[in-house]
């Protein structure tokens, strides 16, 4: 589908993909991001999921610039080694610093791109959350800190069955793993991650 110039003229200028796999298929996403450039659409484009940092090209990272991505956010969830089959080798740390490299090839500068993080996912310790912080603010990315919410039917969930029959505790305002005596060191990650953030500007 096809963004058309009628938008544009009833004044609609900003749309968002919300779809992580967007450039999955780089034939058709680079297609697509070339006819917005040809046909001088002025818009502004968002990646408000986040999106998978392996299929980042420098050929999709130069169009996404020159199509007016604004903010391009990328997800990692964590830089924590893990094993093989674990739910963390969707995204390395070596996608991700690719991804960096060519972002700012294209011409995004140190603070124009965003890296979503996991917080409070099942097997991650706040010394992961923190040492993944710091990884993202070296490579000049802003961090969003996403709060892990089990989803009713998935293998983490299964693990919270009780806690999750109340519908209040399928939010992120809760964290099923954290007891109280860790909301001190959530609230410093969380400190600490907009601190980082605001030294990019």
């Amino acid at each position: 589908m096809f963004l058309s110039t009628k938008k544009i003229k009833i004044g609609i200028r900003n749309f968002a993909f919300y779809d992580d796999a967007l450039l999955v298929d780089e034939e058709y996403i680079t297609s697509y991001l070339e006819k917005i450039i040809l046909k001088g659409i002025e818009a502004r484009f968002y990646t408000p999921n986040g999106l998978h940092a392996r299929y980042v090209t420098e050929k999709t990272a130069r169009l996404m610039k020159k199509a007016h991505f604004t903010g391009p956010i990328l997800s990692l969830e964590t830089v924590k080694n893990n094993n093989p089959g674990s739910r963390h080798n969707k995204v390395t740390k070596e996608d991700l610093e690719n991804a960096v490299f060519f972002f700012k090839k294209a011409g995004y500068k140190v603070g124009e791109y965003w890296v979503y993080l996991m917080l409070g996912a099942p097997g991650d310790s706040l010394e992961d959350v923190k040492d993944s912080i710091e990884f993202v603010n070296s490579l000049g990315g802003k961090v969003s800190l996403s709060e892990f919410s089990p989803i009713p039917g998935t293998p983490a969930a299964a693990k919270f069955t009780k806690t999750l029959k109340e519908p209040l505790l399928q939010n992120n305002s809760i964290f099923p793993l954290f007891d109280q005596t860790k909301w001190k060191d959530i609230r410093f990650l969380k400190h600490y991650a907009h601190e980082l953030n605001s030294s990019l500007f």
